[in-house]
């Protein structure tokens, strides 16, 4: 009797060492230590899925046609450089320069920065967005260690000053 099979689904679409991977990692060590005998299996990163992108840009849709705006921001949580570097299964493929995100990889299937972009990439073209009208950015950086930019607080900065007044976040 009882359960000897458990589905994980993490509730971030993104991967990322902070999150999903610190959950899963717990996980085990639970299951190992007290019910060693169970087999787990796990959510893959949903950050592409159709399902989940339809219902986000319908989401955002619904609110961007109460509003007057000339740009939209997405913005994502940040984690450290380091974390990027670290989940990059492929030890060679992640720059954090940007140019890696764009160039398939099997280190994409980690990588946090790269499925948030890809993330506002697939909501934009949902939203026909047109190019120049929205970006994407990185919120909530701590300590000394570099965190992934473009920093939120900066973008908001920068595109008050290139002449955004009505921005959407």
């Amino acid at each position: 009797l009882g359960v000897d099979d458990v589905f994980i689904i993490p509730l971030y679409p993104q991967h990322a060492m902070a999150t999903t991977e610190t959950i899963m990692v717990l996980a085990e060590e639970l299951k190992n230590k007290y019910f060693p005998k169970m087999r787990f299996t796990s959510l893959p990163s949903f950050y592409n899925h159709p399902d989940y992108t339809t219902v986000l840009a319908r989401s955002i849709g619904e609110k961007l046609d109460e509003f007057d705006y000339d740009h939209l921001l997405f913005s994502y949580h940040g984690i450290p450089e380091r974390h990027i570097r670290k989940s990059d299964i492929t030890k060679s493929h992640c720059k954090v320069d940007g140019s890696c995100c764009q160039t398939p990889s099997k280190a994409h299937q980690f990588c946090y920065r790269h499925q948030c972009l890809e993330t506002t990439r697939l909501v934009a073209k949902m939203l026909n967005l047109k190019e120049g009208t929205f970006s994407t950015s990185f919120q909530s950086r701590l300590g000394f260690d570099p965190w992934l930019k473009p920093y939120t607080d900066r973008t908001v900065e920068r595109l008050g000053i290139e002449g955004t007044k009505k921005l959407a976040v």
